[in-house]
């Protein structure tokens, strides 16, 4: 096969998916795939790389844009420090709120 483009711009792209991947989970299979030749880059792959930015063209009108103004980060956490008397073992647990969702 012959190599297509500028390896560095497919690299660049390559490198932008990746974390844009940690947002957006029904491409991360896409983006590994891409990934995987990154480092010598044939016509097939940057066909593959095109077909995944006109998907995420498609996708940006229906995509959800934070606000940081508008959405807060809540955090809980308790701590129960060795008050068990037969083992002296200490308990935790924590809550985080994205706005009102409960996310971890």
């Amino acid at each position: 096969m012959k190599s297509h483009g500028d390896p560095a711009v497919y690299r660049s792209v390559a490198r932008v998916l990746q974390y844009l991947s940690l947002t957006q989970l029904d491409i991360s299979f896409a983006v590994n795939q891409v990934y995987r030749s990154m480092h010598s880059p044939q016509s097939t792959n940057l066909t593959y790389l095109k077909h995944l930015l006109r998907y995420l063209k498609e996708q940006l009108p229906m995509a959800s844009i934070l606000n940081a103004t508008q959405i807060s980060l809540t955090t809980y956490s308790d701590v129960d420090g060795a008050s068990s008397t037969s083992d002296r073992r200490s308990t935790g647990g924590f809550l985080i709120y994205l706005g009102s969702s409960l996310i971890s």
